[in-house]
Parts: C-alpha cells; structure tokens; sequence
C-alpha cells in the first residue's frame, strides 16, 4: 500500500488515511502563528518540521527494528535534539515493541499507521512543541485497525494510549497515556463523514461509494 497517498487502496476499493481525516481540523494557534510569520515562512518552516518528524520516525522504527540506524547528512539541530530526547526516553523506560504497518478496516471504511505498539498498548511518536487533542484521536482511531475482532463496548476500553513527545530544541521527552474511550472515537467517525463528504478526492469518493 502505497504510504505517498492521501488513502490507501486495497482490493480497487480506498481507505481514507486517519492523517487525512484529521487534516480537516483547525488548529488556531497554528493560524495565528502563520499569520504572524507570513505564509511563505510558515510554509517553509512547517516543510522543515515534517521532515524532522519523518526522518525521526524512520530512525527510531530502524533501531526498533534492531536495524542500523540511518542519519541524514547532514543532520539538522532538531533532529539531533530529538534523538537526544529519545535516547533518554529508551534509558529510562522498556522498549518492547512492534512496529505498525498500513492497515485498513472495510468494516469502518479507513486506514492507518500505528507507530508503534504491543498487546493492549498503542504508541504515537511526536516530534512538536506540544500535544493537541487531535493527536489523541489519531490513537483512538487505531485501536480498531489493530485489533478488529474485539469488541468496542468490552474490550477496546483495555487499551492503553500512549503519545511520546520529543523535543526538538531542548532534547526532551514528555509522556501522556489515556484508555480507549469510545466516544472519542465516535467523535473520529463523525470527522471520516465529514471529509468523506466535503474533502475527499472526487475518484477517491466514486470508489468509496460503489
């Protein structure tokens, strides 16, 4: 399945990706900042920021993996903050888990990719100033793709959430965890209907629909 993609496509039938359904979501804060900055800059710096975030995610799945870990040449300050913040994070805490890989549910109609996790546990890795509600309903939204046999009013409450935040200029780390919680998740479907209706690309939705 190919990650390039706003959706993942199996079978001739595409799944929404939880990132896409999730972009529809404003962030104010965010819209202050790139009225303060310009949008050329803040383009710029939000480009920047993801790629530290992806190069960061590629290395720790690498290490997870116990594979050589690959560093970018040359490597930027924040990346080298962010493994720093890493780092200390493996130190001082038991790194047991499998990586995720792109999953898709036909029964709910979307797709993810969990970053990590193990049995009745869910991690998201984040490279950010600071947590937002909207990173907590991407982990709700994995559960199902994780573990789609059991059931939400029972089993899907076990599951503990867990978002690590990773400073990229102090060379921090910051921990949350939360339980399943099934009307967050409701919350997420509401949002797939949204973007299914009003965001979703025309040949994407033709396919959806049939």
């Amino acid at each position: 399945m190919s990650t390039n993609l706003p959706y993942y496509e199996v079978e001739g039938r595409q799944y929404p990706r939880v990132t896409s359904i999730l972009s529809i979501l404003r962030d104010p804060d965010l819209e202050v900042w790139a009225e303060k900055v310009g949008p050329v800059a803040a383009k710029r710096k939000a480009t920047h920021a993801a790629k530290v975030g992806t190069t960061l995610d590629r290395m720790i799945k690498q290490q997870v993996a116990g594979e050589k870990v690959t560093w970018p040449r040359p490597a930027s300050a924040e990346v080298r903050q962010g493994w720093k913040a890493w780092e200390e994070y493996r130190r001082l805490h038991e790194v047991d888990y499998q990586i995720g890989k792109p999953l898709v549910s036909p029964l709910y109609g979307y797709g993810g990719e969990p970053d990590l996790y193990k049995e009745e546990e869910i991690v998201d890795i984040k490279a950010t100033t600071r947590l937002r509600e909207k990173h907590w309903i991407q982990l709700h939204a994995y559960a199902p793709l994780l573990f789609p046999a059991w059931k939400p009013h029972r089993q899907w409450s076990d599951v503990m959430l867990k978002l690590i935040r990773l400073d990229t200029f102090l060379g921090t780390y910051e921990v949350k965890m939360r339980r399943w919680d099934r009307q967050i998740w409701e919350t997420f479907l509401k949002l797939k209907d949204v973007y299914a209706t009003w965001y979703q690309p025309q040949e994407e939705a033709h396919v959806s629909r049939q």
